[in-house]
């Protein structure tokens, strides 16, 4: 009984990390969205010219999307 309500107590305690995690998502800029998913399309297409022109036309470097872009979870 005791260790039903150790766990009982614990997670009550944690409950509100799970809600905060939700919280802390952002909602993305819509023309920012639209510019990361033509990047991707570009990547996944597999012509380094796409993919060149893409990133220059959104004034994003190379070296920002190496780094920072996921596509389907995989790296660009």
């Amino acid at each position: 009984m005791r260790n039903l309500n150790v766990i009982k107590y614990t997670a009550i305690a944690l409950l509100p990390l799970f809600f905060a995690s939700n919280a802390s998502a952002a909602k993305m800029d819509p023309t920012l969205e639209r510019a990361l998913v033509k990047i991707c399309v570009a990547a996944a297409s597999d012509k380094p010219v796409k993919l060149k022109n893409a990133i220059s036309n959104y004034n994003l470097t190379e070296y920002q999307v190496a780094l920072n872009l996921m596509c389907n979870n995989v790296d660009v």
